[in-house]
């Protein structure tokens, strides 16, 4: 629970720097880079739990894989809680509204459209522009976003746990 609560944080950090960073450009880019590393981070994880715990001893698949299973999980549910906490209590429309106004910038309507994406998000939403889905969304509630982050944790944590897991194991050490 400790390295979930740890993981936990990280996600926090990524989702802060994704809602400053709409203001912010250069936390934009940290989030990105938070959320790409956090396959790796987990694999550290494991690896670092598998140091304290076997010691030179064999570690088998099956610990490697639970281990980043309860980790990705719980770290799951601390990032959907603090996104419901903070949707709920403290964000008063203001994320939606900030993506709101990054959209309607003449400048990024311009490249949306340049780029085809307008056009794809009109087809594949049933005609909808980009700021009426925005305005759709800050009509959902906190508890359906919380949600769809502990779906995708849930969704992702057997792949993250296949791959630390193949890693992490180690055979019994053999001496000739």
């Amino acid at each position: 629970m400790q390295y979930g609560a740890i993981m936990g944080l990280y996600v926090f950090a990524a989702e802060a720097c994704f809602v400053l960073g709409l203001k912010i450009g250069g936390l934009m880019t940290l989030q990105t880079l938070l959320t790409l590393a956090y396959p790796a981070v987990i694999i550290w994880l494991a690896f670092r739990f598998r140091n304290q715990v076997s010691e030179g001893l064999p570690y088998s698949f099956g610990r490697g894989f639970f281990f980043t299973l309860l980790v990705v999980l719980y770290s799951g549910i601390w990032a959907s809680l603090a996104a419901l906490i903070y949707l709920q209590f403290f964000d008063g429309g203001y994320l939606f509204q900030t993506y709101l106004e990054v959209i309607s910038r003449p400048d990024t309507v311009k490249a949306m459209q340049d780029s085809g994406l307008t056009a794809q998000i009109r087809v594949s939403s049933g005609g909808l522009t980009p700021a009426q889905i925005v305005e759709q969304l800050q009509h959902t509630p906190a508890s359906v976003f919380a949600a769809t982050i502990l779906y995708f944790f849930i969704l992702t944590a057997p792949v993250f746990s296949l791959v630390a897991g193949l890693f992490t194991m180690r055979g019994a050490r053999r001496s000739y």
